[in-house]
């Protein structure tokens, strides 16, 4: 497998991982070890060797108490300054936040493993 650059909503999504567990205070190492994943998988993540899975992504928004769509489209960093939003992914789509689809997320997602 050729390691590749990371693509930016890996690094959008991994950033606003590392965003919510701090606010929350949440260690990385421990969010591992609650989804089952092996040690260190948000480090592989940022470098691309490792390409997030979709349920891996569902599990972090129902971990944090947000939607997939927050996760993979916004900047929480800043957005953290207001209250988050809590809709559906499906609404997301419905209402084509960002022009991301749920198909497109899946696709995005698909492209990246």
């Amino acid at each position: 497998m050729t390691n590749t650059k990371p693509s930016e909503i890996s690094l959008r999504l991994c950033h606003n991982v590392r965003i919510l567990a701090k606010k929350q205070r949440i260690k990385m190492k421990d969010i591992e070890t609650t989804l089952g994943l092996a040690k260190g998988y948000f480090c592989r993540c940022e470098q691309n060797s490792n390409a997030m899975r979709i349920d891996t992504v569902c599990k972090l928004a129902d971990l944090f108490g947000v939607t997939v769509d927050e996760l993979l489209c916004e900047d929480l960093e800043k957005k953290l300054k207001e209250p988050l939003a809590k809709a559906t992914l499906a609404d997301a789509a419905e209402a084509g936040s960002d022009g991301f689809s749920k198909e497109g997320i899946v696709r995005i997602l698909s492209e990246e493993m």
